[in-house]
């Protein structure tokens, strides 16, 4: 996260056995340091079939289908 300009996106996936995607929403301490960095928005792996976009500023999390 030190590299992170304002207004950054990040992409976080975790990928298990067999190329399945896994949850990989961040942790509250991991959010934390999110927003401190001041990063716009974050996507993220839920499982093979959606994913997840959280906006750290409004705290707001939309999930999609693939």
């Amino acid at each position: 996260l030190r590299k992170l300009d304002c207004d950054s996106t990040i992409f976080i996936s975790r990928i298990k056995d067999k190329n399945t995607f896994v949850k990989a929403k961040p942790c509250d301490n991991c959010a934390v340091a999110i927003k401190g960095r001041r990063v716009y928005k974050v996507y993220y792996t839920i499982d093979d079939e959606c994913f997840g976009l959280w906006y750290p500023k409004q705290d707001k999390t939309i999930i999609y289908n693939f």
